[in-house]
């Protein structure tokens, strides 16, 4: 399994430094590296005041859309910033599927320490054997636990944004002698 970070914007570190010190991005030279979903939830949450959103009206557009295609993973990354746990997502090239990397709750700046790797699911879905086997091989050649978050579809009368229903499963691998 061969993962990358993608999605990713490049913004001048000196002009977006309180971001970073919300816990929001990498620092890269004398930039910021911020993804997709970090960046959408920045201006969902106002943390970008309106000359900061004006120079980056592009790539706010850009994590929109990249939000709006991934729904349900954004939806969890959301959950899970509001609850004090620092995520990123990542794509697995090989299969095309979005993960999100999550460290323990807290911000800790310049130690981007991810513990687990959660995979986003619909309550619809139907998760088989082999993709729980494939995910767990993927999960314990990366040193990460797997957590399986299950997002239960809103009501159609639902006004609220908010997800209805979600739960984590972490799974676990033992073998047993």
């Amino acid at each position: 399994m061969f993962f990358e970070l993608k999605f990713m914007h490049l913004l001048p570190f000196s002009q977006y430094e309180k971001l970073y010190k919300k816990g929001f991005g990498l620092r890269y030279n004398d930039n910021l590296l911020i993804s997709d979903f970090e960046l959408f939830f920045s201006f969902e949450q106002n943390l970008l005041d309106d000359h900061e959103k004006e120079k980056i009206k592009k790539e706010i557009e850009s994590a929109k859309e990249f939000a709006k295609k991934n729904k349900e993973v954004y939806e969890v990354f959301k959950f899970l910033r509001k609850n004090g746990y620092i995520a990123r997502e990542t794509l697995d090239i090989e299969t095309n599927e979005l993960y999100l990397l999550c460290s323990k709750k807290g911000y800790r700046q310049e130690r981007d320490i991810t513990k687990f790797i959660i995979k986003v699911f619909r309550n619809e879905d139907e998760i088989k054997l082999e993709k729980i086997t494939n995910d767990v091989k993927m999960a314990l050649e990366m040193k990460k636990s797997l957590v399986y978050a299950i997002v239960k579809d809103k009501e159609e009368n639902q006004e609220s944004e908010e997800i209805d229903d979600l739960h984590f499963y972490v799974i676990i691998s033992m073998k047993f002698d």
